[in-house]
């Protein structure tokens, strides 16, 4: 079995720095998987071509990698995440307006315009990014003005602010529309994302029926072989608060069991 990883090279860095991606090409060279990582302006469209590919863009896939991510399903090959899905899912109000037309609990999300009613506090965010990066809590109008003078022009989506999740979110891993682990992150005290890469906590949470009907109907309707789809807490329930299709994993094999790498080539092989 060949593949690649497709990756956005790092200025400066010669090969992958994420966890995720070396963890990958570790797995693969212990089981006797032949994977490279690849950039998509260095790629040879004509061949030998690769038996699948992990796409692992992230939220900065370029127009380019769209297009030789579809030249190569057009060849046959496997995509693991299709450039379809990755289009919407890179979209963060587009993937959510999806969600909601299917029936899946969302927070209120609208595209910011001028004319748009603002009921304070919100969360702001930037329609690409990943991390955190891109995301601001605006507690008043004047929090607002000053962001969008920073933005510059850049196209934003208002979300309710959902207290009750405050600083702490789920993130839950599928590989072929299946949970496989589910883990609670904790933001940095005073910080109310939960994004372990700002130097949170996490712990592992129990996938509970609700927990996995979510996460299964969300891969599912967004077409998406592997995700990491969070969780926002809502009350008593849950509301899906975006979804991943090159998440990092780094948070859930630190707390809990479960070997990310084999459960995607287990699933790629099947």
């Amino acid at each position: 079995m060949r593949g690649w990883i497709l990756y956005k090279q790092r200025p400066g860095f010669s090969r992958p720095q994420s966890h995720g991606i070396n963890r990958l090409l570790e797995y693969a060279k212990n089981n006797s998987i032949d994977l490279d990582y690849v950039v998509s302006e260095s790629l040879d469209l004509n061949g030998p071509y690769p038996d699948f590919i992990i796409a692992r863009t992230g939220p900065y896939t370029s127009l380019l990698d769209l297009e030789i991510l579809d030249h190569f399903k057009n060849k046959g090959v496997r995509l693991i995440n299709s450039p379809q899905s990755i289009k919407i899912v890179n979209d963060k109000f587009l993937s959510l307006k999806v969600l909601a037309e299917n029936n899946i609990p969302v927070p209120n999300t609208s595209l910011f315009e001028p004319s748009l009613e603002i009921n304070f506090p919100v969360v702001v965010k930037t329609l690409s990014g990943a991390q955190g990066k891109g995301v601001s809590l605006c507690e008043n109008k004047q929090d607002f003005k000053d962001l969008l003078a920073k933005l510059r022009g850049e196209k934003i989506l208002v979300q309710e602010f959902i207290e009750s999740s405050a600083g702490r979110d789920l993130r839950v891993f599928t590989v072929g529309g299946r949970p496989v682990a589910c883990v609670e992150r904790t933001g940095p005290s005073g910080d109310f994302r939960a994004n372990f890469s700002l130097g949170g906590s996490v712990k592992s949470y129990p996938l509970t029926d609700e927990i996995k009907e979510l996460a299964i109907k969300t891969s599912k309707i967004l077409n998406l072989d592997v995700a990491g789809v969070d969780l926002l807490f809502a009350g008593d329930h849950f509301k899906v608060c975006e979804a991943n299709f090159s998440p990092g994993f780094a948070s859930i094999e630190k707390c809990t069991e479960v070997n990310i790498p084999k459960e995607i080539f287990d699933f790629i092989k099947n």
